[in-house]
């Protein structure tokens, strides 16, 4: 073993100039792989950045495509509400157009049947008060039956009282209004 190791034993410079001259010529040679690595690795950063923005895109695609697909659906789901509320809309109003045909058909229908059972009278007229005692019970009675019960507002009532007494009675009458 000693014989083996002396053998390899070689002098220190003449070791450190043969290493030194290996190194050189093992970088020459592959010099050559290392650029070509270098080279490679390049390629492959830029694919994989290729690759990355194309997958940034696809994302980016996909998320326009699902915004566009949601507005879609918002936009059908509001057509649907809108066709929805125009049928309500349309059967309330064929609703209040039925009410009114047959309220319009009761109305025509009562005043037919008041026509029928209505009694053709002459209109009374009051004889005008002259302000006697005697005169007066008559002309109460004919204006309490006559204008008094009807439907109509105080003015015209005593528009018609006006009308319906002479002399100095209208007078009165007028004065208690000054009043």
């Amino acid at each position: 073993m000693i014989e083996k190791t002396s053998e390899l034993m070689v002098d220190e410079e003449e070791a450190i100039g043969v290493v030194q001259e290996w190194t050189k010529g093992t970088r020459n040679e592959f010099q050559g792989a290392v650029v070509l690595y270098e080279k490679g690795k390049l390629l492959v950063d830029k694919h994989n950045a290729k690759v990355d923005e194309l997958g940034r895109e696809k994302a980016l695609n996909q998320e326009r495509k699902n915004r566009e697909d949601e507005r879609r659906e918002m936009w059908e789901y509001e057509a649907q509400l809108r066709q929805e509320k125009m049928r309500a809309e349309t059967a309330v109003w064929k609703g209040q157009q039925q009410i009114i045909i047959e309220t319009k058909e009761r109305e025509i229908e009562m005043e037919r049947k008041a026509r029928e059972t209505a009694v053709n009278l002459p209109k009374l007229s009051i004889a005008p008060f002259r302000g006697t005692p005697k005169d007066r019970i008559r002309f109460s009675n004919q204006f309490m039956a006559q204008v008094d019960c009807q439907p109509i507002n105080k003015v015209m009532k005593l528009g018609y009282l006006l009308q319906s007494v002479r002399g100095g009675c209208q007078e009165r009458i007028g004065n208690t209004m000054k009043l």
